[in-house]
């Protein structure tokens, strides 16, 4: 069975009140679409629908990653383990060799403080006094350590996978991918203005970098992908030169209005 799917706002969908009846609900719904009275939601193709899927996927294990993370630092605090107070990354590489260690039995503070890098800020003296109550911990804890840290292995295994299905993904798109990875801020403010001058086809897209944060995104990526342009970004000759040839422009647009328009001289 094939179709046009259309997808409909509520608001414009609402019929009478009274018994729901479905073949009436079709035919009010055909006629409303002939009509165009229906207003409708963009409905994404199935490529889009498998973008979405994977994104979300990831970004809901990372946050579950940031969970981890939480339920570490409490689990720990309540064990009276203050690691996390010396250490800034409680998931980096040396809480987690003292925290394998901690959940596979170790209790001696002194050993578990040799497990961290010699670059940490921490003193091994601090590390033995935070991973004191080790000596004394409940096997419990030792356990559901160790359950944190095997959950903490499968999410970051699982965001690996996602990684290489977004690479495969992305391999028909390297291009345009590499078109947008060349504009710096990309992941933060971006966006493009009236500074902004596209070529043809395979052209170059020039504007400086204080117009690119002050504009609007989605023009900027629209023309990157549809009009096949390139960012190249102005430097301060080329924004003067520009600068020079707007003014003249506009002080001949001026003169063929009637106006009188002289420019002033730069002082020596």
């Amino acid at each position: 069975m094939s179709g046009t799917l259309h997808l409909a706002q509520a608001l414009s969908n609402r019929g009478r009140r009274g018994r729901k009846r479905d073949f009436r609900d079709a035919e009010r719904l055909l006629k409303r679409l002939v009509s165009q009275e229906l207003t409708l939601s963009f409905v994404p193709d199935g490529e889009q629908r498998l973008w979405r899927t994977v994104t979300r996927t990831k970004h809901q294990l990372r946050r579950n990653k940031v969970r981890l993370h939480n339920q570490l630092e409490a689990l720990l605090e309540e064990a009276h383990l203050k690691l996390s107070s010396l250490v800034s990354d409680l998931l980096g590489a040396s809480a987690r060799r003292m925290l394998q260690a901690l959940a596979e039995g170790e209790t001696d503070p002194a050993a578990l403080a040799a497990l961290a890098d010699q670059r940490l800020r921490a003193t091994s003296a601090q590390l033995r006094d935070a991973l004191g109550a080790c000596t004394e911990l409940s096997p419990v804890y030792r356990r559901l350590v160790k359950m944190a840290l095997e959950e903490l292995q499968l999410i970051e295994q699982q965001i690996a996978q996602l990684d290489q299905e977004i690479a495969s993904l992305l391999r028909q798109h390297q291009d345009a991918v590499q078109r947008l990875a060349e504009v710096p801020g990309l992941g933060g403010g971006f966006g493009a203005t009236d500074h902004c001058r596209g070529g043809g086809q395979g052209g170059d897209l020039r504007f400086s970098q204080e117009s690119f944060l002050l504009g609007g995104g989605c023009q900027l990526i629209w023309m990157i992908l549809n009009k096949g342009v390139r960012y190249e970004e102005r430097g301060p000759a080329v924004s003067e030169n520009s600068r020079r040839a707007r003014t003249s422009r506009m002080i001949r647009t001026l003169r063929k209005l009637g106006y009188r328009v002289e420019p002033l001289r730069d002082p020596a």
